[in-house]
């Protein structure tokens, strides 16, 4: 069941291109474990997922991802046509692009009160379009930061947009969080706004963090200037390793719906993050070994830790009523190499992870692939929805506060037709998602 990829802003497009090159280059991948059968199969649901194909006249196939490229500057849409174009084997089209001519000015009201309502039928007419393309529809995956103007102020008026015009829809948010140091004066508003909008008309959010991805190419890839193409290619990897094809108990694919109705059940917990191990250079990996129940025992110091990659896991963390550790509402695990559909996850699922409501057969899904993936023999992921975000939103909402009892800052926000009442509307709606993750 294929779903649509909408890239918002300068951020959603540039992790967007980078994602379906990814997807393409797992897809070519011949050198997987597993039989030539097998790996025709996978490359076939993986390309029918995710691509259309549009066979050239030499008999070639020229690959177009089921997307949308959307900002309000054309710059970016041209970048990522052009680097689509250099590959020769996937393209962008001209009919799944949409941009005008001015930015937003990293300002979120600007983005959402005059691009929303200036370009809304357009987009919606582009989106259309890559729907119809799409034999069994399954929902919308919409990638966009939380710190920009026209990703994050554009992007939260297109996904309140999709749920009006398609209200059955499966829908969930990509979102990347601004550095601590700080990008732009802005991004706490910004961020504010847009997880608050986002929280009233999203399925799920899943949300990367800039300080994490910067840590994990400086630390485990050893990566000396690291650039938002490292980081993006991180996130992309880790997005692969989620979505790309697999099956729970062997019969149930992984579709996008069921994501969502796995780990987002409840209304009221919709934030999760995304772990996958191991993450390692290319120069690194013929020397290295993997072993599952290693895997499977690091995959779950780094959920109760709230750690985001496995050098460093503060392994004094306990699962103890008295232990700080991070507490789940519901988790997705994909195993991907030799052997991985006789696993043991049990130690994934222990009860105390888990808030008592949560029934037992809901706590943790597994899906397996016996296809290894991007070069590593074996490989985890997992979508957890727990309380790791928590301390970084909370300090995001935090120093909007600061900010907002001043009034700094706001003029910017009124002259586009935000209120104080709409800011306050926001810091009501975060401060209960913080509180209710903190009483897990």
């Amino acid at each position: 069941m294929p779903f649509v990829t909408v890239q918002l802003g300068q951020c959603g497009n540039q992790l967007g291109t980078q994602f379906f090159k990814s997807l393409i280059d797992d897809a070519l991948d011949e050198t997987t474990g597993c039989s030539k059968q097998a790996n025709e199969d996978y490359q076939q649901v993986l390309l029918d997922r995710f691509f259309t194909d549009n066979a050239g006249k030499s008999g070639t196939h020229i690959y177009t991802p089921r997307s949308v490229l959307i900002d309000m500057e054309s710059k970016v849409l041209a970048q990522s046509v052009a680097i689509a174009q250099q590959t020769k084997c996937w393209r962008y089209s001209a009919k799944q692009q949409f941009s005008q001519k001015s930015g937003s000015g990293n300002n979120w009201a600007y983005g959402y009160c005059v691009h929303g309502s200036r370009c809304d039928p357009g987009i919606e007419q582009v989106i259309r379009l890559q729907v119809e393309k799409c034999d069994r529809f399954d929902g919308f995956l919409c990638l966009m930061s939380l710190a920009g103007g026209t990703g994050s102020g554009l992007g939260t008026y297109v996904t309140e947009m999709l749920r009006d015009v398609y209200p059955r829809a499966f829908l969930v948010n990509q979102v990347v969080a601004p550095y601590k140091s700080g990008e732009v004066i802005l991004q706490s508003y910004n961020a504010l706004l847009t997880l608050a909008h986002l929280y009233e008309s999203s399925d799920g959010l899943i949300i990367e963090e800039n300080d994490h991805m910067q840590s994990i190419c400086s630390r485990l890839l050893g990566l000396k200037n690291v650039s938002f193409q490292h980081i993006n290619n991180v996130i992309a990897h880790k997005m692969l390793h989620l979505l790309a094809p697999a099956t729970q108990s062997s019969t149930v694919a992984n579709h996008l719906g069921h994501y969502i109705e796995q780990v987002y059940a409840h209304p009221s917990y919709k934030l999760s993050s995304l772990l996958t191990l191991p993450l390692m250079p290319e120069s690194s990996l013929q020397y290295s070994t993997f072993q599952w129940d290693a895997s499977i025992r690091t995959m779950r110091q780094m959920l109760i830790a709230k750690a985001y990659m496995e050098e460093g896991i503060n392994w004094g963390v306990k699962v103890r009523p008295t232990s700080n550790y991070n507490k789940c509402i519901s988790n997705i695990v994909v195993a991907r190499g030799k052997d991985s559909s006789s696993l043991d996850m049990k130690s994934l699922s222990e009860p105390a992870l888990y808030p008592r409501w949560m029934p037992a057969e809901e706590r943790l899904h597994a899906y397996t692939s016996e296809r290894a993936i991007s070069g590593y023999e074996k490989s985890l992921s997992m979508l957890c929805n727990s309380q790791s975000s928590i301390d970084m939103i909370d300090g995001l909402i935090d120093k909007a506060w600061s900010m907002f009892v001043s009034r700094a800052y706001t003029h910017q926000y009124s002259r586009h037709g935000l209120n104080i009442d709409d800011f306050l509307d926001c810091f009501r709606i975060m401060e209960r998602v913080i509180f209710d993750y903190r009483n897990l």
